[in-house]
């Protein structure tokens, strides 16, 4: 799942399927013309997998 949230507003939007990226990328463009704010996309994926990874290091550093 890909979310992009605002970092101003409470406005957020979701799509389960990376097909749906391009109207993802559209209502983010919309929500920022339409108000000035930034928006941020994350996929979920992503980031348990970057966690992960940082989680991994982390233990890595403390043996």
């Amino acid at each position: 799942m890909t979310r992009a949230y605002c970092e101003t507003c409470d406005w957020s939007y979701e799509i389960d399927d990376r097909d749906e990226r391009p109207v993802l990328d559209r209502a983010m463009i919309d929500h920022h013309a339409e108000t000035g704010h930034s928006v941020v996309a994350e996929d979920a994926a992503a980031c348990a997998a970057n966690e992960r990874a940082e989680s991994t290091t982390d233990q890595k550093r403390n043996c």
